[in-house]
């Protein structure tokens, strides 16, 4: 029933009308179409109008994309939520029920849901890489759509003035959340070539380099959220730790304490590095936080095997580290590269698989040329997340990871 809906939603959009990415043959082509027809609420039941004005009939169509949210929910309620448990009593709860409740009032947060939705499926349907395509190609969609429809909520909350309800808050909140781990799930998904997900994995460049880039972008708006959040008298169901005193390490093991030691010296020590992108100022303070967000992550982990803190690491940094990130800054990428060993950590979330590792490598050769000093800190994280022990001294490790 589901897979014919699929074949009758890829038939009925093989020609495109323009408006939203993303199609498995429009994907392909570069073009842009609506896989989710954008406007099919305007439009009669029985009727639709292609890019060409000609009308025709999209029952089937509908039919075929009623099915797919039907899915996306079942995966999402039996499924997809449990890997969005956090660090709260009542996680589960909120995941299982409060989010899909407040989708159902927010059409953003709903599409949210339904793009990193299409990404489990798609995660989960890798050995066949027609339906993986399709799923992909759903959550690209549903993505950019909700992106569309929360512009207007998400510029309400720049406004000082402005004093929504706890429920707004929730889904403005989760909506963000969902977005950028839907970031990092389609890169984990996507790292092979788009025109065949079942060829060799190869190293795109600076793709999870990027990937952190882009997710600190898309959260450094949470953090004002989760100050508003804790503000409030009617609890909002947040992950709120916004202001939180500077992590202090208790559970690590010394091997992994002693290479975060090294990681402060060397970049208290090393000569600022200018950058064009950023105010001209000694970040070395931004950098010592990051540190203490690693060991905080790692101290997370080993209580209670929440992820919280790892994720937060970037949001929490803000966007002049990632402004360093994305410059090639060396001290903003040996600080990224221990912190792969711990995104590492996430790998067993179907979202986060080989995330870490594939930092750990892209940063370790982007420090070809680092001081020789760093080299051994450099082949500890690649050791520590498995790859070949290989040395930046010349043109830097050039062996692709493996996928485990």
């Amino acid at each position: 029933m589901i897979f014919f809906g699929r074949e009758v939603l890829l038939t009925c959009t093989a020609q495109c009308d323009e408006q939203l990415p993303a199609c498995t043959r429009c994907v392909k082509r570069g073009e842009k179409c609506s896989f989710l027809t954008a406007n099919s609420e305007q439009d009669s039941p029985n009727s639709h109008s292609n890019s060409n004005g000609t009308p025709h009939d999209c029952s089937a169509e509908q039919h075929a994309r009623q099915s797919l949210e039907l899915e996306l929910m079942h995966q999402w309620s039996t499924a997809t939520c449990k890997s969005m448990e956090y660090n709260r009593p009542d996680s589960r709860e909120k995941m299982a029920i409060d989010l899909p409740r407040s989708a159902l009032k927010y059409e953003y947060l709903l599409d949210g849901m339904f793009s990193f939705t299409a990404l489990h499926l798609a995660h989960e349907h890798q050995a066949d890489p027609h339906t993986m395509d399709y799923y992909v190609a759903a959550a690209m969609s549903f993505r950019d759509r909700g992106m569309q429809r929360a512009a207007p909520a998400i510029q309400e909350f720049q406004n000082i003035d402005y004093k929504p309800e706890a429920n707004e808050v929730f889904a403005v909140f989760w909506f963000a959340a969902l977005t950028g781990m839907t970031s990092m799930a389609l890169t984990v998904l996507t790292r092979r070539e788009p025109e065949n997900f079942a060829s060799p994995e190869i190293v795109t460049g600076r793709a999870f380099i990027n990937m952190h880039v882009e997710i600190a972008q898309l959260w450094r708006g949470t953090r004002a959220i989760m100050i508003f959040a804790a503000s409030m008298e009617t609890d909002p169901g947040v992950y709120i730790r916004p202001d939180e005193p500077e992590p202090q390490s208790t559970a690590l093991d010394p091997e992994t304490d002693a290479a975060l030691s090294q990681l402060e010296t060397f970049i208290s020590n090393a000569a600022p590095t200018p950058s064009s992108g950023v105010v001209d100022q000694d970040h070395t303070p931004l950098y010592i936080q990051s540190v203490a967000l690693i060991r905080k992550g790692y101290d997370t982990l080993a209580a209670n095997g929440h992820v919280d803190d790892t994720l937060a690491w970037g949001p929490i940094l803000g966007n002049d580290f990632a402004l360093l990130l994305k410059e090639g800054v060396p001290r903003a990428l040996l600080s990224t590269l221990c912190y792969g060993t711990l995104l590492d950590k996430a790998s067993r979330r179907w979202w986060a698989r080989d995330a870490g590792r594939m930092l750990v490598h892209e940063c370790s050769v982007e420090l070809a040329g680092c001081p020789e000093e760093w080299y051994p800190l450099i082949r500890w994280a690649r050791t520590r997340v498995g790859l070949p022990e290989a040395s930046p001294a010349s043109s830097g490790p050039s062996d692709p990871p493996s996928v485990g």
